[in-house]
C-alpha cells in the first residue's frame, strides 16, 4: 500500500462492499415493512438470512455474489502485494514487477508491511470461502458471521501494530491510521452483533457505515500521504484531519438517509400501484360474475 494507488485499490473494495451492504440492508428492511414477496424467495428468506454473514442481492437472491467478491478482490490485492513493488526516484513513485521475497539479501526478515497486508487479504478470502461452504454444509448457525467478525478483528489488530514503534512515520500519518482503526473497530462490533440480530436495520446499517468509511478514509490517507500536495506534520493539520474524519462519517450517514428515503418512496409507489391494480382486477372479476 505504499503509494496512492496502493490505498485506492483496497478502498474500491470497501466502497463496493459498503454500498452493497447499504442497499441490501435497506431492501431487507423495506421488504419486511411492506411485505414484499421478494423476501420469501430463496436465500432472501428471513430464516436463511439469519444463517449467513451476508445479505443476498435482491435481483439475484440465489447467487452468492458477496462471498465471490470477498474472494476475488482480496486475491487481486495479494497478487499486487506479491508481484508489484513501489520504487521512489526523483520524488516520484512508480511500480515495478518482480516476485516479492520474505527475506532480504543478508538473510533478515524484510518487507513485513507486505506480510501484514497479505494476512489481511487472506482473512477476507477465508470468510468468503466459509460463506460458500455454508451453502452446502451444515455448520453451526453463526459460523460464517463469526469468520466475518474475525476478518475485521484481524484487520484492526494488524493495523494497530502496523504503526507501533515505527519512528519513520510522521505524527499525521499515525493519526490517520489510528482513525482508520476506529472505523475497523466499528465493523468488528456490528459484525459481532449480527450474531444476535442479523436482520436489524440499525446493526446492519452500522456495519455498512463502518465498511464504507474504511473505503473513503483509505482514499483520504492515500491523498494526504502520497498526494501531490505535501502536508506538514503540525498540530493544525492534525486537528483538521480529525474534523475531516467526522465529515466523512456525516456524509456517509446523510447519504444513507437520502438513499433510504428514495428507496422507500419507490417502494411506496410500487405498493400503491399494485393495490390499485388488485382492486381493479377484483372489480372486473365481480362484474364478470
Amino acid at each position: 500500500m505504499g503509494s496512492l494507488g496502493g490505498h485506492v485499490i483496497p478502498a474500491i473494495f470497501f466502497l463496493v462492499y459498503g454500498i452493497w451492504w447499504i442497499i441490501g440492508t435497506f431492501w431487507l428492511y423495506l421488504s419486511q415493512k411492506y411485505n414484499l414477496k421478494i423476501k420469501q424467495k430463496g436465500f432472501f428468506d428471513i430464516e436463511n438470512i439469519a444463517k449467513k454473514s451476508y445479505i443476498p442481492i435482491c435481483l439475484l437472491p440465489l447467487w452468492p455474489i458477496e462471498p465471490v467478491l470477498k474472494i476475488l478482490f482480496p486475491s487481486m490485492g495479494i497478487i499486487m502485494e506479491v508481484f508489484f513493488r513501489v520504487r521512489s526516484s526523483n520524488d516520484t513513485n512508480h511500480y515495478e514487477t518482480g516476485v516479492w521475497s520474505m527475506y532480504q539479501s543478508d538473510g533478515s526478515f524484510g518487507i513485513q508491511v507486505k506480510l501484514h497486508h497479505i494476512t489481511m487479504h487472506l482473512c477476507f478470502i477465508v470468510s468468503g470461502i466459509v460463506d460458500l461452504l455454508s451453502l452446502c454444509s451444515r455448520y453451526p448457525k453463526h459460523t460464517s458471521k463469526l469468520f466475518l467478525a474475525l476478518a475485521f478483528f484481524v484487520e484492526m489488530f494488524l493495523f494497530y501494530f502496523h504503526i507501533q514503534g515505527d519512528k519513520d512515520r510522521s505524527q499525521l500519518e499515525v493519526l490517520m491510521h489510528e482513525l482508520l482503526i476506529f472505523s475497523i473497530g466499528v465493523c468488528v462490533v456490528f459484525a459481532a452483533l449480527r450474531m444476535v440480530r442479523s436482520s436489524n436495520i440499525l446493526i446492519n446499517g452500522g456495519l455498512a457505515v463502518g465498511i464504507t468509511l474504511q473505503g473513503t478514509w483509505l482514499i483520504e490517507i492515500g491523498v494526504v500521504i502520497f498526494g501531490p500536495v505535501e502536508w506538514k506534520d503540525v498540530h493544525n493539520n492534525n486537528m483538521f484531519i480529525v474534523a475531516c474524519y467526522v465529515w466523512h462519517c456525516m456524509c456517509i450517514i446523510v447519504g444513507m438517509f437520502i438513499l433510504f428515503t428514495a428507496m422507500e418512496y419507490g417502494v411506496q409507489r410500487y405498493t400503491r400501484k399494485k393495490q390499485v391494480y388488485q382492486l381493479l382486477d377484483k372489480e372486473w372479476e365481480e362484474t364478470q360474475t
